[in-house]
């Protein structure tokens, strides 16, 4: 009985190829890709199929109607013929003269990847001098009642050009949109001393001592600025960036901490300016010369004292007395050489 229907199984009439269309056409196919040693590129490409169906070109149809093993062996040569054709024009890759035109290894030998970044990150250090500009000294006392009972002031002062220290880390954008602009976090550091030549008696009928027990005041400022800057190539003319020199500038906002001996300790608002030049000197490494204005808050007593204590100002031209940038009056000229490092 088995074997009978076995037999009839096999002798019955078979359902129309067409019937079955996605899986004649998934087994070729399968079959292509088996035959061409996997050379497909894999980019997407719509191939074209066919049904294996009787009548179809390239299939002949027997009494029995299924095809022959012959025939399906053509078909699958076909296809694959075909499927090598498309992949050839939707993939347009260098292939290597040497490898086998169906290779994975020889399609994709040849494809260059970017992976350049683009930021580029410095840490500099600077050495230089701070030239001050006028300053104004006034020293004050009051009573145990908090009035004034001395108000002395002075422009006739001989101040000190001090060291100043900065510290940079610089983040540049090297291309694309915004290339060869960047953000830079500075901190700085200067402490300068300021003597009084001579006094002013401030107080309606004079005070109680024409002159302070002192005379001679330190001022020790430590700053940190966030700053936007854009840089400048020179003499590039095809050089690599790290073998070109530069010219740059930036304006930054920032805070200060000023120090005043016989005076008070004080956060304040602060600016600064800057411009400069990077030579390359060797790899990563760069001279860096530079210039800064540096725009600090003034160091104003906040309360009555009843000894001596003393106030600082700058030059009379001052910014407009916004909230947060009043009394920006006392300025700084420095002048700075140092190392930057390429990270």
């Amino acid at each position: 009985m088995a074997h009978a229907r076995a037999l009839n199984r096999s002798t019955s009439t078979p359902r129309p190829l067409g019937a079955t269309r996605g899986k004649c056409s998934a087994t070729i196919v399968v079959l292509a890709c088996v035959i061409g040693g996997g050379g497909i590129g894999c980019h997407g490409s719509s191939l074209r199929s066919e049904a294996l169906v009787p009548g179809a070109p390239g299939v002949a149809t027997p009494a029995t109607g299924s095809p022959r093993p012959d025939d399906l062996m053509a078909t699958a040569s076909r296809f694959e013929s075909d499927l090598s054709r498309q992949v050839a024009v939707a993939t347009p890759v260098a292939v290597h003269p040497s490898a086998s035109p169906v290779s994975n290894e020889g399609l994709f030998a040849e494809v260059p990847v970017a992976c350049e970044g683009s930021y580029e990150v410095d840490v500099s250090f600077g050495l230089g001098l701070a030239f001050p500009g006028n300053q104004d000294l006034k020293f004050k006392r009051s009573n145990a009642a908090g009035a004034l009972i001395d108000n002395l002031f002075t422009r006739d002062v001989t101040e000190n050009v001090p060291l100043i220290e900065t510290l940079s880390v610089d983040v540049w954008r090297t291309r694309g949109f915004l290339a060869d602009f960047g953000l830079r976090l500075t901190g700085a550091h200067w402490k300068t001393r300021v003597k009084a030549n001579s006094f002013e008696d401030q107080l309606p009928g004079g005070g109680t001592s024409p002159v302070p027990p002192f005379d001679t005041l330190d001022e020790d400022r430590l700053a940190v600025y966030v700053s936007l800057e854009k840089r400048f190539w020179l003499a590039r003319d095809g050089a690599p960036a790290e073998a070109s020199p530069y010219a740059y500038l930036g304006v930054g906002v920032g805070y200060a901490y000023a120090d005043v001996t016989h005076g008070e300790a004080q956060w304040g608002s602060s600016l600064e300016g800057y411009a400069g030049f990077s030579v390359p000197v060797a790899d990563r490494l760069r001279v860096r010369i530079e210039g800064l204005l540096l725009v600090a808050h003034d160091v104003d007593l906040t309360r009555s004292y009843t000894d001596w204590r003393a106030e600082t100002s700058g030059i009379r031209t001052s910014l407009p007395n916004a909230k947060n940038f009043a009394h920006l009056d006392t300025w700084f000229l420095a002048m700075t050489i140092g190392v930057e490092y390429r990270l």
